[in-house]
């Protein structure tokens, strides 16, 4: 298999030029690049064939080889714009051993690479194309000025010199120019191919940190999404919690108002019972009243019942005083007898009764001390009732607006556990919805870092495929 670029064949050492200072990179292409084998063959067959190019330049060199180089020599002595003129100088005398090589050596693959490179040269030496070419006519009319000074008497050759002249000076411009795209096509590649390298790299750099923060995304969405799912077990547990208290707080509040009532109604109970323990008082001093007032009757009846007892005492006396005297009178004082005995009699049933009356009153009057001493006690104690009934009575009235406070409390403890029955459960709602959300990010985030991958893979592609590409008309058959 042939290789693409055609080996150097050695040339005259004053055709190897060495730039004044370093030749930058494109320059050091620029003497690196080759015609492809198969472009050279294409012009070799097509320039010359059935000879006609070597002959052309034989003939010139036969003829006119005077003529070409005084033409040559007074081309390069002028100054070329664009080139140092010590350069110029140097570049002139490697062109005349070209002119003298390329009249005189076989029209093969090493002719073409001589004339490569004097264009690689020229390239190099930063000679602009436009410059060249008209440089080239010019250098053609002085040839063709020559050639018919010389040639004067002979028309024929010197039409034919002419002719040949032309000829060989469009198929080397032709060669020139390929060879100048494609130093123009290697450069591309080159260029192409380095900043193909650079965006590969900063695509790859870009895929590379893209792929791991994809990776930290989806890791941070991995654990967002454990904490979506927490804080929906944990709503939904809330909300279980707080429905549950919501019941208990309704329960309670039922309770407490039952409480209140109860407390209520009790307080009720006892303002009336301290109403009927006051009456009770008023009544107990009303009997003590009545007690006393009875005591004294008592003693009055008694002091009445004593006088009488005197009497009765006095009359069983007169009455024995009297059964004597009737005694001393015989049967005279027999009736006054009788009438004395019965006085005696009713003396003595009266001195019994007053006795019985007495020992009556005497427990009357007791049994009255005791009930004055009863009912003092039971005012003092029913005093003590009101005082006490009083004391609960306030406290019942406290412990009533704290239960009402309670139950107020416990009203509004109900309304937000409500609350955050509700507030739980849109909790719960939002964190299923974070939840899926945060599984779409997370499968984004693969799709992303796989996506990073196939760009760096289509970026190494296309730049792999870009550093192959030629200009526009180079092919390399």
């Amino acid at each position: 298999m042939e290789s693409d670029v055609l080996p150097l064949r050695p040339i005259a050492a004053a055709h190897a030029l060495s730039p004044a200072t370093p030749a930058p990179e494109s320059d050091l292409l620029a003497r690196k690049s080759r015609l492809p084998v198969a472009a050279v063959r294409l012009r070799l067959e097509t320039y010359d064939e059935g000879g006609r190019l070597s002959e052309a330049l034989h003939l010139q060199w036969r003829e006119a080889s005077d003529v070409l180089e005084e033409a040559a020599i007074e081309f390069w002595s002028e100054s070329i714009p664009g080139i140092d003129p010590e350069r110029s100088a140097s570049l002139g005398a490697t062109m005349l051993e070209l002119l003298r090589r390329k009249h005189t050596t076989p029209v093969d693959t090493v002719w073409v690479e001589e004339l490569t490179a004097a264009a690689r040269e020229l390239y190099a030496q930063g000679l602009q194309m436009p410059v060249y070419i008209v440089g080239m006519n010019r250098h053609m009319d002085l040839v063709i000025a020559g050639m018919r000074r010389k040639f004067a008497d002979r028309p024929d050759l010197c039409r034919r010199l002419c002719d040949a002249h032309r000829l060989t000076k469009v198929f080397e411009l032709e060669i020139l120019l390929a060879q100048i795209a494609w130093i123009d096509n290697d450069i591309s590649i080159a260029t192409r191919t380095a900043q193909g390298v650079d965006f590969h790299a900063a695509v790859r750099g870009v895929v590379e940190e893209g792929s791991v923060r994809s990776a930290r995304l989806r890791s941070t969405m991995k654990a967002a999404s454990r904490f979506a799912r927490a804080t929906e077990e944990k709503a939904t547990t809330v909300a279980a919690a707080a429905d549950e208290a919501a019941h208990r707080m309704c329960g309670a509040g039922s309770t407490a108002a039952e409480i209140l009532a109860a407390l209520r109604d009790a307080a009720m109970q006892i303002e009336r019972s301290s109403l009927i323990a006051a009456s009770a008082v008023v009544e107990a001093s009303d009997a003590e009243t009545m007690s006393n007032e009875l005591t004294g009757q008592a003693g009055d009846i008694a002091s009445v019942v004593s006088v009488i007892g005197q009497i009765a005492t006095r009359t069983r006396l007169l009455s024995i005083n009297a059964a004597i005297e009737a005694a001393h009178a015989g049967a005279a004082g027999r009736g006054f007898s009788v009438v004395a005995q019965e006085v005696k009699l009713l003396a003595e049933l009266a001195a019994s009764s007053t006795d019985d009356i007495a020992a009556r009153i005497d427990t009357v009057q007791t049994a009255a001390r005791r009930t004055v001493a009863a009912n003092a006690a039971i005012r003092a104690g029913m005093d003590k009732v009101n005082v006490a009934a009083t004391r609960i009575v306030e406290v019942l009235q406290a412990q009533i607006v704290t239960v009402g406070t309670i139950a107020a409390s416990l009203d509004g403890t109900a309304a937000i556990a409500q609350s955050m029955v509700s507030t739980g459960a849109n909790m719960r709602e939002d964190a299923a919805i974070a939840a899926a959300s945060i599984d779409r990010l997370e499968r984004d985030a693969a799709f992303v870092e796989i996506g990073l991958r196939d760009l760096d893979r289509s970026t190494s592609e296309f730049v792999n495929d870009v550093s192959k590409v030629h200009l526009p008309g180079l092919r390399a058959e």
